[in-house]
């Protein structure tokens, strides 16, 4: 293989594999689509994308500020909720990765 591709343009990859709704019927005159959906759909892709990137930024550093007028025990239990809540979500996301591959079948809510 050659060199792997980067996040941005697996992403990109990605979008392009997604279905796309039928088109409308054309009803009278209408001026011609310039620019195909997709790229559109691409472009809010990415703009979330940096959306999100934006964010992240934001929170880390604040949360660094945060940390620096808590004190040890303060800091430890955060710690461990967060630990809590990130294994919670580990066991959801593989249970839910079995469940689609068959392996599991999980009960309705």
């Amino acid at each position: 293989m050659g060199l792997q591709d980067s996040l941005l343009v697996t992403l990109v990859q990605m979008v392009d594999r997604l279905p796309m709704p039928m088109p409308a019927e054309k009803r009278g005159r209408r001026r011609p689509k310039v620019y195909p959906d997709r790229l559109f759909f691409k472009a809010g892709v990415l703009g979330l994308l940096v959306l999100v990137m934006s964010i992240d930024v934001v929170v880390f550093r604040w949360a660094k500020q945060v940390s620096a007028h808590l004190d040890e025990s303060r800091m430890l239990v955060t710690e461990k909720v967060f630990g809590f809540l990130l294994a919670a979500l580990a066991v959801q996301l593989a249970l839910d990765g079995l469940s689609d591959l068959g392996v599991i079948h999980l009960a309705g809510h």
